[in-house]
């Protein structure tokens, strides 16, 4: 307990980056209403890209049966990140997990 009472504003900065970083969503799906349309997922722009080859893994398609993989197949750079997308899909299927809930 000695170790809390020394440390109490680490916690106290902890908390306050937290608040700061879900105030945004809060305020703009309040005000914004049925308009709102939430926030990306993964938190990148191209994450619909990256989504779909988890969604492929995890309704057991292979992922290179994907036009844009099969095109750019001598492009060694887009190869980077498909194992990892591969095994977060698996996991979504092993687990029983909706899109919505893979992470």
């Amino acid at each position: 307990m000695s170790a809390f009472k020394k440390y109490w504003w680490v916690v106290g900065i902890a908390l306050l980056a937290g608040f700061l970083h879900i105030v945004p969503y809060l305020y703009f799906q309040n005000n914004l209403g049925d308009e709102y349309q939430g926030i990306f997922m993964a938190g990148t722009y191209d994450e619909d890209a990256y989504l779909t080859f988890i969604n492929q893994a995890r309704v057991d398609k292979s992922s290179f049966d994907n036009p844009y993989i099969f095109e750019n197949r001598n492009d060694r750079i887009n190869f980077r990140y498909y194992f990892l997308e591969t095994l977060a899909g698996w996991k979504a299927r092993v687990l029983g997990l909706p899109m919505d809930k893979v992470g």
